[in-house]
């Protein structure tokens, strides 16, 4: 590969040359290109070369006694406006800043070798099809899994690095990532996936990966918490480095300067040393191919192998130039590799009583760290309201700051619960809620919703009369269909003059209609299947409905436990279902809700006849056969129906799919796009088919009324 094009740096260096007011500058070039493989199952679903060209301009500007810094991310598309994005910078780094600093004059680069030559331009394309192939060959010889998808990039890169102080420097280096996902069948069918990164090709053992990645896969099926006791612990290397970040943070120059580290130079570690071996640590950045290695940092700091912690005792910070600078110690660079010294005491001796032994392949919420974690695995160990949840719950009575609130009508299995419970439950006396259609960005994103942001915090944050004062309390995007929105304001939520109507379930002929029936009846539907739907007459008026929706249904299982999904739903008088833009997914209803059967025990205190409250602090498993009483939430939402048009409901084992044709898929999201967006509710872990697998009854009798309750709203 060649050196990045000098055309856009040398345009940007040119720029700045003719702006004033800029102290001191900096600027890194990338130039990266590779070939990219997805795998669906074991079949090449698609492959493509893809290169890039970045610039990321950092400009300082003295602000007084402190020096500010602004960065700007610039390519070819901003050739045509590099003096008005030069200008952004140099307007943010005015805004304030820190104590003075300065950049490296001169950086004599590590010798470190970092670049692969299978991974060049010549030879990426044969290499990622090797490893490719190697990988399906690896999956077809397990026995106890089975492949779902994997994901490989192979590329390299150059980077070069100019200041206004003089220095230059250039490294290039190469890198080859392979994301696998491996399913295995069992008691329970699990999933695993494992990222794995090198700089050579040589150094990608994909054998030894989709090995481990399928025992492990096949171990989650069996798997099952070990008795509480006192055992050895085995942690992998790769988590090894997470378990350690506290040392890497407490040991850099910026937290001695900042204050908030622990450590102090020429004193043991404050933590308790047992009955183990002292540790020394070393941030190696010259540790040949190495991820973390590097010829120099994004300072210019040439890059180094620093000791940081000997038997025990804090030796040295790791420090960037800026934060060394400020303590009067040499810079080593930003934090590369760990390196850690072997002990004394083999493993085999460690473990030679052969009693059990925990070995850690990943941390979730054990990682010091509190921004890292296996989400899905700290939420399948926390299934019910428990502390953990609590603790990372809002506690309403205490948010009493000003509050505005912006929803989405189709943000349906993400922000619009949070949006309008923070807007109704929060203690704050001066708040207000907003809620639109489409993706956030179409409205909110863009001039409509900056407009109303800015007035909200220059009122409150600048004391600026921007009207705000008069804002309404409530101000609504009220849908139509044909992705039309009429805005209303109104001065509370649920809407006052709100008529709550009951639409009864028919079963004779899965109506809705607004008296109930007598008799007994059943009807009887899969588990996971797509259940059965009610329908109204065609509506003889135009009628809005806005606000939350609830259901109340009588249910029993062939099993111990059922999921159900509503789906709220509108059909033109051609009975075309009429569907929206959601925050996500093209093909979104006007509401949903969802409730497990064995969660159904209601919180008294804040249930209402509209807003059902789940405790979920117990389980309460079902009788095969015996119908239990459920009060289901359905999402808020607002849809005007016309007349001769229907309103439906659908009680599904499933999630909901649109009728119409796939929305297609969107490349951070796994899942094809049928009408729930990512949100769904598929993992055979959390569904287990002997569980939810059976059929499940609605019961209709006297006593026994199932009903969908709607915001129908009167016209003002």
């Amino acid at each position: 590969m060649s050196r990045p094009a000098t055309g856009l740096a040398a345009a940007i260096r040119a720029a700045l040359a003719k702006r004033t007011g800029v102290h001191a500058w900096q600027l890194q070039s990338d130039v990266r290109a590779g070939y990219q493989t997805y795998l669906v199952r074991d079949a090449v679903e698609s492959e493509r070369r893809v290169r890039g060209e970045t610039h990321t301009l950092t400009v300082f500007v003295k602000h007084g006694d402190l020096l500010g810094r602004s960065t700007r991310t610039l390519g070819p598309a901003d050739a045509a406006q590099l003096g008005a994005r030069i200008d952004e910078a140099v307007y943010m780094a005015g805004l304030g800043g820190d104590a003075p600093w300065a950049l490296p004059k001169t950086a004599g680069a590590a010798d470190v070798p970092l670049f692969d030559p299978l991974f060049g331009d010549d030879h990426v394309r044969d290499t990622s099809r090797a490893i490719a192939d190697r990988w399906r060959a690896a999956v077809a010889a397990q026995k106890v899994a089975r492949p779902s998808s994997m994901e490989l990039f192979c590329g390299a890169g150059d980077t070069t690095l100019v200041n206004s102080a003089g220095l230059e420097a250039h490294t290039r280096g190469s890198r080859v990532s392979m994301l696998t996902t491996l399913l295995a069948d069992g008691g329970r069918p699990s999933e695993r996936i494992s990222y794995d990164e090198r700089r050579r090709a040589s150094d990608l053992d994909v054998e030894s990966i989709v090995a481990r990645v399928a025992a492990e896969a096949h171990d989650l099926t069996e798997a099952s918490p070990p008795p509480s006791g006192t055992y050895p612990v085995v942690i992998d290397a790769d988590e090894l480095v997470a378990f350690l970040q506290p040392i890497q943070n407490n040991s850099s120059a910026a937290g001695l300067y900042q204050k908030f580290s622990r450590f102090e130079t020429g004193k043991p570690l404050p933590i308790p040393a047992g009955d183990g071996e002292p540790l020394t640590i070393f941030s190696n950045a010259t540790t040949p191919y190495g991820l973390q290695s590097y010829a120099f940092d994004g300072d210019g700091t040439t890059g180094q192998r620093v000791e940081i912690v000997k038997d025990g005792v804090f030796e040295r910070p790791w420090a960037t130039k800026q934060f060394a600078d400020y303590l009067g110690t040499p810079a080593t660079g930003g934090f590369a590799n760990w390196e850690l010294p072997a002990g004394k005491t083999a493993l085999a001796e460690l473990l030679s009583d052969g009693g059990r032994v925990l070995q850690v392949r990943a941390f979730s919420w054990l990682v010091p760290d509190g921004n890292r974690g296996d989400f899905g695995s700290e939420i399948r160990a926390h299934p019910l309201d428990d502390a953990y949840h609590k603790a990372r719950s809002p506690q309403w009575d205490r948010i009493t700051a000003p509050l505005f609130s912006a929803a989405n009508w189709g943000g349906q299995g993400l922000h619009p619960r949070g949006n309008f419970e923070g807007y109704v439950r929060a203690a704050s006396k001066e708040k207000w809620l907003e809620a639109h259609g489409i993706e956030h960005w179409t409205h909110f994103y863009t001039d409509y919703g900056r407009e109303l942001q800015r007035k909200f915090f220059d009122w409150f944050l600048k004391g600026e009369d921007t009207g705000w004062g008069k804002q309404p309390r409530v101000l609504l995007q009220v849908r139509h269909p044909g992705e039309k929105f009429v805005e209303r304001h109104e001065n509370e939520w649920p809407i006052a003059r709100t008529q709550w109507t009951k639409l009864y379930l028919n079963s004779a002929d899965f109506s809705l209609t607004e008296t109930s029936l007598t008799g007994e009846a059943k009807v009887t539907f899969d588990a996971l299947g797509e259940g059965v739907t009610f329908m109204t007459p065609p509506l003889k008026a135009e009628t809005e409905i806005t606000g939350p929706v609830a259901a109340k249904l009588f249910v029993s299982s062939s099993t111990s436990d059922a999921d159900l999904f509503l789906v709220l739903r509108v059909f033109s008088a051609d009975l075309k279902e009429i569907v929206f833009q959601g925050a996500i997914d093209p093909h979104t209803p006007i509401a949903q809700g969802w409730l497990r059967a064995s969660h159904r025990k209601l919180d008294p205190k804040l249930s209402t006849p509209y807003r059902p409250y789940h405790t979920h602090d117990e389980k309460q498993p079902l009788t095969p056969g015996v119908p239990v009483e459920l009060d289901i939430e359905l999402w808020p939402t607002s849809i005007v129906v016309p007349a001769r048009y229907r309103v439906a409901l659908t009680v599904r084992g499933k999630d909901y799919e649109y009728g119409g044709g796939s929305g297609g898929r969107l490349s951070n999201f796994k899942n094809e796009l049928k009408g729930c967006g990512p949100f769904l509710h598929d993992d055979p872990v959390d569904r287990p088919r002997e569980t939810f697998g059976g059929q499940t009854t609605l019961h209709f009798a006297g006593d026994r009324q199932g009903y969908l309750l709607l915001p129908v709203i009167p016209k003002k």
